[in-house]
């Protein structure tokens, strides 16, 4: 067993942050960069993205809501998710298409459009 101070400890809690930094809900794991480089954590962003769709319909957040919750059966028709994602857009300097918005049917595939959107206006 290491002593702590020693080259070889692995820090686990930094290890497990670092992996959660880059992966998606459906456990993919983006490891073409660097998780302190990787743009917005996907905690972070759907945090946002939760209270930017409450914000939008005039509501408190939902208290939980789950990656694959359809955005529909949230409440969520097409005029509060395009004021949402425009304010995030704003937030983040991005653009989504609008087959993009249109196409993210669930809260996961949502928060996952615009994080590829972040990521790629860093150039990763």
């Amino acid at each position: 067993m290491a002593a702590p101070g020693d080259s070889d400890e692995v820090d686990v809690a930094s290890v497990g942050a670092a992996v959660f930094e880059r992966a998606s809900p459906d456990g993919h794991v983006d490891g073409s960069q660097p998780a302190a480089q990787a743009g917005p954590s996907w905690a972070r962003l759907s945090e946002e993205i939760r209270a930017a769709l409450a914000r939008q319909m005039g509501s408190e957040p939902p208290p939980v809501i789950s990656d694959d919750d359809l955005l529909a059966d949230l409440g969520v028709d097409s005029v509060v998710l395009i004021g949402a994602v425009s304010r995030l857009e704003r937030r983040y300097g991005i653009a989504l298409s609008d087959d993009s918005v249109f196409s993210a049917t669930t809260f996961a595939s949502l928060v996952d459009a615009l994080r590829r959107a972040a990521l790629a206006r860093r150039g990763r």
